[in-house]
């Protein structure tokens, strides 16, 4: 792909996901349309469209066809939470589909016969492992090729070699690199390493038809990591990746004909904005933005003065709720801010990756105007710090070891695991933490390990007792529809609220603690929640909503 062409198919701005059939004739995309997912087959030689899986509020993750190109394979949810997925297959020319493997994390690869198929699952049936597993193409005889742990480095990627006897799956940050890819030799059981980058983390990965080398989704670090994906090529033995696109869209899936000239991808662009209600909600479809169109976000918090501070990756920014101009703070063009959050008058502690050229995610403080900063914690994938109701300690999501970790405000003492946080037979979502205003309780989101008699998790909201001896929290079952946009305490402590997701819309769920009935309240009619929180007198809601433009592209091969 030194000489290639790009060609737009769909332009519609609704396209999820794309496959290309071995024999480059046809495409298989998951179009949204008001929050529900269909499946269509377009063939490229007619330019026709049909309808091959009818709408659905249940979205899908991973598609690929068959080797012999008789067949769709297809990751789809098994409900409309869109937390927990099957595969299914159906017949290319119509017919019922039907689940081949039920609890995969992972997307799938087909051995070069054709015959067995390679995917990952997690927490299943040992918490705190992955294993790689594979199968025959009708999800009979599956076979455990390795159990891993932590179950935080499942690979989200996984592909078969054209050689047969290596099974490739995507790393994240091995050692002290950024990302790389792995070779599972199935015969030995051995894993040696394909390639690592320092500065590159793989995503989506697709071998060439000769072995020579696979195709590439990948993130660069800095501040593109968390919201940039571009096209690359790794050859073998070669440490390096050559970049195919260089532009300013991003890139979601790849797949490649069988001859490796033409390559099917989504090209992505997504939108973000702050919008301020009162705190009782809103019965309102729409809200009035606080920042500039095409403004990027990501963490943002409510300061003690009344004002907004958010991240553009880059900067921290403050912004009055009224459209003023935002103020830069702090930032440093070579890393990214991410999740953000006050802490009293004094402080603001926030997510930093790739500051002062690590590889890792830490916690760090800055006085409220973004001096003085002050690294808090040293682990791989520090995230989402919050801060006690008193300061004395923020609470964060340790995502390499999946557990809530606290280390002092101060920066007097040394990180530590959250006394009693951890709960037997569950896994933290990393869903956000919210400590209650009068500081008794943390809270945040578990789901329950899969069992024979239930493989699909079930989600739980713990309400820890931060201020006693070390006990186990108490779970209070969640909505079945919340989705993973934030958790916060109401104002007055009496209820936790999150996003439920219906018909992909995203809207805000208040349920009480003592057990009455749950309420909805806002309306809108369009996009998802990012995250929420309250202001600190508890008179304004700041919601962070957004929503990604999305259409297929074909990249074609080409001798100049």
């Amino acid at each position: 792909f030194q000489n290639f062409s790009i060609t737009q198919i769909t332009n519609s701005g609704q396209a999820a996901l794309t496959a290309i059939s071995p024999d480059g004739r046809y495409l298989m995309t998951v179009i949204n349309n008001r929050g529900l997912q269909a499946l269509w087959l377009h063939n490229l030689p007619t330019s026709s469209d049909t309808q091959v899986i009818s709408p659905s509020p249940a979205s899908y993750k991973s598609l690929a066809f068959s080797p012999d190109g008789n067949y769709l394979y297809f990751i789809k949810a098994v409900d409309a939470t869109n937390t927990n997925f099957d595969l299914l297959r159906a017949p290319l020319l119509g017919g019922a589909p039907q689940i081949i493997v039920r609890g995969i994390d992972s997307d799938i690869a087909f051995s070069p016969d054709g015959r067995r198929i390679a995917f990952a699952r997690t927490n299943d049936p040992e918490p705190g492992k992955y294993r790689l597993m594979t199968c025959n193409l009708n999800g009979g005889d599956e076979q455990v090729l390795n159990a891993v742990e932590p179950a935080s480095d499942t690979p989200a990627f996984v592909a078969w070699s054209p050689r047969d006897g290596q099974l490739a799956y995507r790393l994240f940050k091995p050692d002290k690199a950024l990302g790389g890819i792995a070779l599972f030799d199935i015969e030995s059981k051995k894993i040696g390493k394909f390639a690592t980058f320092d500065d590159k983390l793989t995503k989506d990965f697709k071998w060439l038809p000769d072995g020579r080398g696979v195709l590439s989704l990948y993130s660069r670090k800095g501040p593109d990591y968390y919201q940039r994906s571009q096209i690359g090529f790794v050859a073998e033995g070669a440490n390096q990746l050559q970049p195919i696109t260089r532009d300013t869209n991003s890139y979601a899936t790849l797949t490649l004909s069988a001859d490796g000239k033409t390559l099917a991808t989504v090209q992505t662009k997504s939108t973000q904005n702050l919008y301020v209600l009162p705190a009782t909600g809103s019965q309102s479809s729409t809200a009035n933005p606080v920042l500039p169109q095409g403004q990027n976000v990501y963490g943002f918090d409510w300061s003690a003065d009344g004002n907004l501070v958010f991240s553009d990756y880059i900067h921290v920014q403050r912004i009055g709720t009224e459209r003023s101009i935002p103020t830069q703070l702090l930032g440093d063009s070579t890393a990214a801010i991410v999740e953000l959050a006050g802490c009293g008058s004094r402080y603001m502690v926030f997510s930093w990756a790739f500051h002062g050229g690590t590889n890792s995610a830490n916690v760090w403080r800055t006085n409220v105007d973004g001096t003085n900063p002050v690294k808090l914690t040293d682990g791989k994938d520090d995230r989402a710090p919050v801060c006690s109701a008193d300061g004395k300690w923020v609470y964060y999501w340790d995502l390499s070891l999946q557990q809530v970790w606290r280390v002092p405000t101060a920066g007097s003492g040394k990180p530590e695991i959250f006394p009693g946080s951890a709960v037997p037979r569950t896994f933290p979502t990393g869903t956000g933490l919210s400590p209650s205003p009068e500081g008794k309780f943390l809270a945040y989101v578990l789901a329950t390990m899969p069992t024979p008699e239930d493989p699909y998790p079930q989600y739980k909201i713990a309400l820890l007792e931060s201020t006693s001896t070390p006990s186990p929290p108490h779970l209070i079952d969640a909505d079945e529809r919340i989705s993973s946009g934030g958790l916060n305490f109401t104002p007055d402590g009496k209820a936790v609220a999150y996003p439920i997701r219906e018909n992909g819309v995203d809207n805000i769920w208040v349920q009480p603690l003592d057990g009455s009935q749950g309420r909805q309240i806002t309306y809108f009619d369009s996009e998802q929640i990012l995250n929420f929180r309250w202001s600190a007198e508890g008179r304004s809601l700041c919601i962070l909503r957004g929503h990604t433009d999305s259409d297929v592209v074909l990249i074609r091969e080409s001798s100049q």
